[in-house]
């Protein structure tokens, strides 16, 4: 159960927005670490007594209302950057849904179902275009299975060892940081699940259907029970349309009916052997990854100058709450 310690600032010795960036810093959140009780994660806590007892440098109270101009103005423009990339998601998800069911023919247009319906037929999907065929994930595979089911003995060094949050912490596979298992663990590991660059990993528990193309350039890795690795036949259909799949959402439909009853916790292998995927020729397929990648760049510059603003704010608090950096206070405000 989350717990929140509430304080009621003095507003006329400090500025709310400052005083909350003060406790955020680096020695009262060391100071916080050191008093804390409780062994697992979602048990740490510390008493009122310990927070009311923690020092926090402040300057005078001026300052503070014009750092706290200065972090608002940061915040604002991460707060619109955060509209754009949602904004910039949610037009990908309407592509992807377009690019699934209507693809992109030879003139390098959607096909368009009310002005030549002749192009389409029925399917177990719904209406596809004529040329497309439907096929079951696990003809499309050469082999569909999960990582280790036993908890690993880490080690501090080692071969890096992969969970759903390796791939939920931003695009791709995020390596940094990772746990480590032993070269030897992970020879007894890899032996289930041999994870090789162009396979596609996705999350079957927790935060489900995330996908990840393994890149060329990964170093060795093993996998843990929570990701399913999936091994593309490739003269069939590509690692990147087969992971537009699960990012079109198109198979959480498809889970919704697989698991009827039993609630969406979990992806089980057989459900991804029974997932029906649209099929188009390699050739479209590619198309399709084309227009997609344009999206994906797009979303990635903005992501690269949201995580830019968040850097420049926590060094302002640093530096202004340090008093490294003064800033210059109007005489009218004193």
């Amino acid at each position: 159960m989350l717990r929140a310690n509430r304080i009621r600032p003095d507003q006329s010795q400090v500025v709310p927005r400052v005083l909350a960036a003060a406790l955020s810093s680096r020695e009262p959140q060391k100071f916080l670490d050191h008093r804390t009780t409780g062994m697992a994660e979602s048990q740490v806590n510390f008493s009122n007594r310990t927070l009311l007892n923690t020092r926090v440098r402040l300057p005078p109270l001026p300052e503070q209302r014009r750092i706290a101009e200065i972090l608002d103005t940061v915040d604002e423009a991460i707060r619109k950057t955060e509209e754009v990339i949602a904004k910039l998601e949610q037009m990908k998800q309407g592509l992807l849904h377009d690019l699934l069911t209507r693809g992109i023919d030879e003139n390098g247009e959607l096909r368009d179902p009310e002005r030549h319906p002749e192009q389409f037929k029925d399917s177990p999907l719904g209406g596809i275009p004529r040329e497309w065929d439907t096929e079951q994930l696990e003809r499309l595979t050469t082999k569909i299975v999960d990582g280790v089911h036993k908890t690993p003995v880490y080690t501090d060094r080692g071969i890096p060892f992969i969970t759903v949050e390796n791939l939920t912490r931003g695009a791709g596979i995020s390596f940094s940081p990772s746990r480590f298992v032993s070269r030897r663990d992970h020879r007894e590991y890899w032996r289930r699940a041999p994870v090789a660059p162009g396979d596609v990993l996705v999350s079957k528990d927790g935060t489900l259907g995330v996908a990840r193309t393994v890149p060329g350039d990964a170093p060795e890795f093993s996998i843990f029970v929570s990701v399913a690795l999936l091994k593309p036949r490739t003269e069939v259909i590509s690692s990147d349309f087969l992971r537009l799949f699960f990012e079109s959402g198109q198979f959480f439909r498809q889970l919704r009916h697989l698991s009827a009853g039993s609630g969406l916790q979990h992806i089980h292998l057989s459900h991804f052997r029974q997932f029906q995927l649209p099929l188009p020729s390699l050739m479209e397929q590619q198309r399709i990854l084309t227009r997609v990648q344009v999206s994906e760049q797009t979303i990635a510059a903005e992501r690269q100058d949201l995580e830019k603003l968040q850097t420049l704010k926590r060094g302002l608090m640093d530096d202004l709450l340090t008093g490294r950096v003064c800033v210059n206070v109007d005489e009218e405000a004193t």
